[in-house]
């Protein structure tokens, strides 16, 4: 008899059915117990919430080594407006960028968040395009500095955890201008704190803190994202006013030497960047490279529940199951 393309016989099948099938039926009886998890939706607390509000505060310096002109120092979005939902560049720092000017030299900033939550899931969200740059074109100005100062706070109706990570994504498009001096920063002092039964807790995980440093005319394109770290405690239960805390800065230096410097963040759709990285084809290639899909992410931070591995008496199970139905194939 002429079997049908891509079949295979291995034998009787209901001799398989009978040593195979009742494996299966258990295996299948212990997988939805191991990977079901109650679901928790973390509640964004505003900054007109109390008595644990949001907080989100920009400080744009054009010179940071002088102590005139002064900072512009606002929070986001001015007036006591309320922080989006979706990543947004806000006032005073919009998708136009503010522009400080001292003699010949001027520094534009963009800056702004939104906040996302989901099933098991709470972030801080930065918009495409927030960034800083120098232009100075007499040498008049020391390096030009942005920083956003934030501490989102969420409510939590249910316990997160236990296997939580602690999520930090940001990609980065950089041009340094040409001159020995020129060069651009990024700076992150991140992390991740609780509320539980009344009481501050610091560093749920390990804070990440550091910086990058661009020198070297030329055009970048950078991904900067947090390691592992394990939680403690592993869990954080809901009620009694219990709360997940993002808190922290990010930050941008730019210095102009011979041409304008600028450093931005990226996104899946470059989304108010800026024309002079769209236009390099440097940028371009670095920004499209497809072995560097973390670059066309967009940028993030928070915490995540995590679903455990497989447990040992599962995995051997699978594993048994699948020896099983080999064997019976030999044989027969």
């Amino acid at each position: 008899m002429r079997r049908p393309r891509g079949s295979v016989t291995v034998g009787s099948p209901d001799f398989l059915r009978r040593a195979v099938g009742p494996a299966l039926v258990g295996l299948l009886a212990v997988m939805p117990a191991c990977s079901s998890r109650a679901t928790t939706t973390p509640v964004f607390e505003n900054t007109n919430d109390s008595p644990f509000p949001s907080f989100l505060q920009g400080d744009h310096d054009i010179d940071m080594f002088a102590a005139s002109p002064p900072d512009t120092i606002s929070t986001m979005p001015p007036s006591a407006g309320l922080i989006p939902g979706p990543a947004t560049l806000l006032a005073p720092w919009p998708s136009t960028g503010l522009t400080l000017t001292s003699g010949t030299g001027s520094s534009k900033g963009k800056a702004g968040a939104g906040h996302t939550e989901a099933s098991n899931l709470a972030r801080i969200a930065f918009p495409s395009g927030m960034g800083l740059d120098q232009t100075d074109p007499s040498h008049i100005l020391g390096a030009s500095h942005y920083r956003m100062n934030f501490q989102f706070n969420w409510d939590l109706n249910g316990t997160l955890g236990p296997g939580m990570s602690g999520a930090f994504s940001v990609p980065l498009g950089v041009h340094v201008g040409t001159g020995a001096g020129a060069y651009a920063k990024f700076e992150y002092d991140v992390h991740w704190d609780a509320r539980i039964n009344g009481s501050p807790v610091s560093n749920v995980r390990s804070p990440f803190t550091g910086s990058r440093t661009y020198t070297g005319a030329g055009t970048y394109v950078d991904s900067v994202t947090a390691p592992g770290s394990i939680f403690t405690p592993p869990s954080i239960p809901g009620g009694n006013g219990n709360l997940i805390v993002m808190r922290g800065y990010i930050g941008f230096e730019a210095n102009n030497d011979d041409s304008r410097s600028l450093i931005e963040i990226l996104s899946s759709t470059l989304k108010d960047v800026d024309d002079q990285l769209r236009a390099d084809p440097v940028f371009q290639s670095q920004y499209n490279d497809p072995s560097h899909p973390e670059f066309r992410v967009d940028a993030y931070s928070g915490f995540e529940e995590q679903l455990p591995e497989p447990s040992a008496t599962l995995s051997a199970a699978i594993g048994s199951t699948a020896l099983l139905a080999r064997r019976r194939r030999k044989t027969l």
